[in-house]
């Protein structure tokens, strides 16, 4: 039995500025958790809550609030001793830092991936966007810099510009492995040192 299958409590935080393919990427594990592994993982993910709640508007306020929820709703599914996939910018590092108090809080085993790509890549896959999906161009050149400055704050960062989306869940796979095998004592086991090149350490 694989260290994923007998797995205990778990977060994997999928984060990084928009239309950078988290959601894709998300949906890809998932799919290969069930198919390899036969684990049935929890998706949150707050583009999902705030359709949920909004439809397609935006709301900064009741946008921190979804936060709150998901990250309450995590709180939840890792007390009943399950894993979780979370999905969302989380750009802020007190956000982060949100998840990582979680983890604690609950002993669960953190796997921290930022989805990355260059700027002219986001805003080509933004602009192919339907029109209530487009990300508005000044936060998205803010959100992707942003993302940028907090790059090594992770495990590991995917470049989707440069990774398939089965590459990427490969790498994932490998992280969670890892990680599971060894919990939260080694941080920063997967670094992006250069645009398309990933440096693996301990892997």
């Amino acid at each position: 039995m694989s260290s994923i299958q007998k797995a205990g409590r778990f977060i994997v935080m999928l984060w990084g500025a928009p239309a950078a393919g988290k959601t894709t990427v998300a949906r890809s594990l998932l799919r290969e958790l069930r198919r390899r592994r036969g684990l049935m993982l929890p998706h949150l993910s707050t583009d999902q809550l705030n359709r949920a709640i909004l439809g397609e508007d935006f709301v900064g306020d009741v946008r921190e609030a979804l936060y709150d929820g998901l990250i309450a709703m995590a709180g939840n599914i890792l007390g009943a001793g399950g894993g979780v996939l979370l999905d969302g910018t989380f750009l802020y590092p007190e956000m982060r830092e949100r998840i990582r108090n979680l983890a604690r809080e609950r002993r669960a085993v953190l796997v921290s991936v930022q989805v990355a790509c260059t700027l002219s890549t986001r805003r080509q896959r933004n602009a192919q966007r339907p029109d209530a999906e487009r990300v508005p161009e000044a936060w998205l050149e803010r959100a992707h810099y942003r993302a940028m400055a907090g790059r090594f704050h992770g495990d590991l960062v995917l470049d989707t510009e440069t990774l398939s989306t089965e590459e990427a869940v490969e790498k994932i796979l490998e992280l969670m492995s890892w990680r599971l095998e060894r919990g939260n004592r080694f941080p920063a086991l997967i670094r992006q040192v250069m645009p398309g090149k990933t440096y693996c350490a301990g892997l």
